[in-house]
């Protein structure tokens, strides 16, 4: 063979390798690339659906702050009702210990029993501290 022969074949060699090279290595990326965009889709749809989870639990957070700032609102209202309710009964008490001391006072029966000597005690929730009762 010539040397031009030569340099052809070495030349149809070196082209040939570096075609297949090219093609294999095409090849070979082109599957990696199909690879990584499946993975990306997959990605995506995770992303979607974690997406949609974490809009659902917001949604569920807000729901529950509105139900809970309801329910301290009823507390709220409930307690001040039972605070009105306390006071109107603290003051009915009042007035009826008031009440039966005046008729203890005014009632003969209970007059004679304040010249009795009685205990402290019983005579406090008679009459309250002003007694005339010497205690024993």
């Amino acid at each position: 063979m010539n040397l031009t022969g030569q340099i052809i074949g070495v030349v149809l060699v070196i082209g040939s390798l570096v075609g297949s090279g090219y093609y294999f290595g095409h090849g070979s990326r082109d599957d990696e690339v199909e690879k990584l965009e499946l993975e990306v889709q997959a990605q995506m749809l995770r992303a979607d659906g974690e997406t949609a989870t974490l809009r659902s639990l917001k949604g569920k957070l807000v729901e529950e702050r509105m139900r809970r700032a309801q329910m301290q609102r009823a507390a709220e209202s409930e307690l001040g009702e039972l605070a009105g309710r306390v006071a109107a009964l603290s003051r009915a008490a009042e007035r009826f210990e008031n009440d039966l001391r005046k008729k203890a006072s005014n009632d003969e029966d209970c007059t004679v029993l304040r010249a009795q000597p009685v205990c402290a005690a019983v005579a406090d929730g008679l009459w309250g501290r002003q007694t005339t009762a010497g205690p024993h």
